[in-house]
C-alpha cells in the first residue's frame, strides 16, 4: 500500500519538482562532501582556485590588451571570444 503523497526515490511528482527523498539524499550527502573537500588539498585547491584566478584575469585583461599593442599585436580581437569561453 502507497501513503498519500510519497513516491519512490528519485521520481519526480506530476509538476516536475523533485521528491522529499532524493532532496533528503543531497542534504545527507552534502557534509561528506565538504568533509571530503577539507581532508584532500587537491580538492581544496582546485574548488578555490577558479574563484581566485577568474578575477585576477579579469582585472589584468585590459593591461595585458594594452601591453600586447605596443608591440603590434592585435589582443582586442582575440581576447573577447577567449574571455567568453573562460568566464562563462
Amino acid at each position: 500500500m502507497r501513503r498519500r503523497g510519497f513516491c519512490r526515490a528519485g521520481a519526480r511528482t506530476p509538476g516536475g519538482a523533485r521528491t522529499a527523498t532524493t532532496i533528503g539524499a543531497l542534504a545527507r550527502m552534502a557534509p561528506l562532501d565538504l568533509r571530503r573537500l577539507t581532508r584532500d588539498e587537491l580538492l581544496s585547491w582546485m574548488a578555490v582556485l577558479p574563484l581566485v584566478v577568474a578575477p585576477v584575469l579579469r582585472m589584468a585583461a585590459p593591461g595585458l590588451v594594452g601591453a600586447l599593442s605596443h608591440l603590434g599585436l592585435d589582443a582586442g580581437s582575440w581576447l573577447e571570444p577567449l574571455g567568453a569561453v573562460a568566464f562563462a
